[in-house]
């Protein structure tokens, strides 16, 4: 269609070029005395005029018919346009909708959390009075011991009670460092046994006789296990100085607490006195400190191992279940 239309254009503008030249070719040969000649219909005027009015009216049908087309690709555009917009639109209101969703349960979720730092907030404050309460609980009942030992003559009697307070302390010394730390479940054994150690030398007065040396690692322990722990470290201690030094000497008692190469954690008390008799593990009556120790251990689920070697070696080693180490 543009070729045919660059051909009438061409025609429009060189017809009337191509007429006057053949006019002139025939004025040029002339004509015989009398005789008129006639040119050719398509080099009359009118076929001229006429071919001009046709290439004109075929060059405004191809405008026509090429402004109709781009008229309707510009309507084909602006619908497809309409409809790529009506459907962002509707994306964009599907996505506010869901942002909307999304922000309410950003906001349930926060309130949540909120909630639940609430809740443990409350919690550790109430685990906290709970131990705060039961280390004053069992102070009480120290304080009534000593109140009742006024009245005692008997030595028996005496160190019964005192030997009980040593027990009470080193449970209420647990239940002091849970409300006094902000980990409520598990108790420091490095700082724990330091400080009951410091308690046990200032009760027996030990420290012109003996000394203690340390090598505990920051091990965490659950209150569940920490009880028997401290307990087994005051029966087994409590023995070292009573019995294990004879008088006019200086002795040492070690406290090892460490970690295994299997994970578990080992607990031993030697001392370097005089140790056990031969026939200790064939007596049939064994102290209570002894009897504790062993029912403690079998509490924790602990292998236990007592023997004399250059003194009393008391060890014990239990599952690393509760127990963590401390960062």
């Amino acid at each position: 269609m543009k070729h045919l239309l660059q051909a009438l254009v061409f025609l429009l503008i060189f017809l009337p070029f191509l007429g006057i030249a053949q006019n002139l070719r025939f004025e040029h040969i002339g004509a015989p005395q009398g005789l008129q000649i006639i040119p050719p219909f398509w080099l009359t005027w009118w076929f001229e005029i006429l071919g001009v009015i046709v290439i004109a009216a075929c060059i405004y049908s191809y405008l026509k018919i090429q402004m109709h087309s781009v008229k309707a690709q510009k309507i084909k555009l602006e619908k497809q346009v309409r409809k790529q917009t009506d459907e962002v639109i509707a994306q964009k209101e599907a996505l506010e909708i869901q942002q909307q969703e999304i922000n309410k349960k950003n906001i349930a979720l926060e309130n949540l959390i909120v909630e639940k730092d609430n809740l443990l907030k409350e919690k550790e404050w109430l685990l906290k009075e709970i131990h705060h309460r039961v280390k004053n609980n069992l102070q009480i009942i120290m304080s009534l011991l000593n109140t009742q030992a006024w009245y005692l003559k008997d030595n028996a009697a005496l160190t019964a009670i005192r030997e009980s307070k040593h027990r009470i302390y080193t449970i209420s010394l647990i239940h002091e460092k849970l409300y006094q730390s902000d980990n409520v479940a598990s108790v420091d054994m490095r700082f724990y046994i330091h400080e009951l150690i410091s308690y046990l030398r200032d009760s027996f007065e030990t420290q012109a006789f003996v000394s203690f040396e340390f090598d505990v690692e920051p091990i965490m322990l659950d209150v569940s296990q920490a009880v028997p722990v401290g307990l087994i470290l005051t029966e087994a201690i409590t023995n070292s100085i009573k019995y294990a030094f004879p008088p006019d000497t200086h002795g040492i008692v070690n406290i090892f607490m460490n970690y295994t190469p299997a994970n578990n954690i080992l607990l031993s008390i030697t001392d370097n006195g005089v140790g056990f008799s031969e026939d200790f593990d064939s007596k049939p009556n064994q102290s209570l400190g002894m009897n504790l120790i062993k029912g403690l251990a079998g509490q924790l689920g602990a292998s236990l191992n007592i023997k004399n070697e250059n003194g009393v070696v008391i060890a014990i080693e239990f599952p690393e279940e509760l127990g963590t180490q401390c960062l």
